[in-house]
């Protein structure tokens, strides 16, 4: 399996869901470095949910329950 292809099992869906979750489909901002800084606090966001799910003893996929309760 090539790199791009392991990139379009993990990496692209990974992001869709970001987008989704985060409601920036489409990205409200233009440019390279405004849509990077939204994506890179997204990504961050899910990551420190994820971990509140592992410390509370949660499912680690919740990720949309506990963004809804905020």
């Amino acid at each position: 399996m090539g790199v791009y292809q392991s990139r379009n099992i993990s990496v692209e869906p990974f992001i869709g869901r970001v987008k989704s979750l985060f409601g920036l489909d489409p990205l409200p901002d233009k440019g390279k470095k405004k849509a990077s800084i939204l994506i890179l606090g997204s990504v961050l966001a899910y990551q420190l949910v994820v971990l509140y799910n592992a410390s509370v003893h949660r499912k680690l996929g919740s990720v949309k329950e506990v963004l809804e309760a905020l």
